[in-house]
């Protein structure tokens, strides 16, 4: 299956203070609840402070969400308190190296989710934690994000090796999107000091060279940024 690409360039002059996101997109949440989850456990993977978690919650019978930051845990258990959410738990753990039963009292999840968190071993222990016919739906980073730094992400892949790693664990892609979303410039002074203005990017840029490769492109006349480029994928476990 080849994916789908959808593109939107925007002038920086209508981005209005917005660098980029990390919030789900509407169309994996969509990909979710046409599963019907409403008497499913779900197991979100990386779920951060939370953000797929809580747009899920109202429609699952259970979630749990999984991440390795402590801080980014306790920060979703206290919006779930504050939510009032009973349904909902969250759990500091490694899901490159867990049974993913063991996040759900040893009950097998009946669905893997995940928003921008995705390894080898996280398909992996998908595939293992799943039954048969049971779905792994997630976004993650593809090869363009950042391109023009010329530096790939290392959580990112390109569709010919997310395709060969889904299928050769044992999963059929049913659904198989790519969604980017690029900033266009007018100027220099807007691609490094407006845009940048405040930003932690800029300062972890600054930290592991980035930065000093974005500041090239720009005096080579680059006058674009890939803000966002991420698969979308549905794969169910083969039967």
């Amino acid at each position: 299956m080849l994916p789908r690409v959808t593109i939107s360039i925007t002038p920086y002059a209508q981005q209005q203070g917005r660098i980029h996101s990390h919030e789900p997109s509407p169309t994996l949440i969509g990909l979710i609840l046409e599963e019907n989850i409403q008497h499913k456990w779900l197991l979100d993977i990386g779920c951060g402070s939370g953000g797929l978690t809580f747009e899920l919650a109202p429609y699952a019978q259970y979630i749990v969400g999984v991440d390795i930051s402590q801080e980014e845990i306790h920060r979703a258990r206290e919006l779930a308190d504050q939510k009032g959410l009973t349904h909902v738990k969250f759990i500091q753990g490694d899901a490159e190296k867990t049974p993913y039963q063991e996040f759900l009292q040893g009950r097998k999840p009946d669905m893997v989710v995940a928003n921008l968190c995705l390894s080898n071993e996280i398909i992996h222990k998908s595939f293992e934690a799943l039954e048969e016919g049971s779905c792994l739906i997630f976004a993650c980073f593809h090869h363009d994000q950042w391109i023009e730094l010329g530096i790939p992400s290392r959580f990112a892949y390109t569709e010919e090796r997310l395709k060969e790693v889904l299928e050769k664990t044992g999963f059929t892609i049913e659904f198989f999107q790519i969604e980017k979303e690029v900033v266009k410039f007018e100027s220099p002074e807007e691609m490094t000091d407006l845009y940048f203005k405040d930003s932690p990017l800029k300062v972890k840029w600054m930290k592991d060279g980035r930065w000093d490769r974005w500041l090239q492109y720009v005096q080579q006349g680059g006058r674009f940024l890939t803000v966002k480029s991420h698969h979308i994928v549905k794969a169910r476990k083969n039967t």
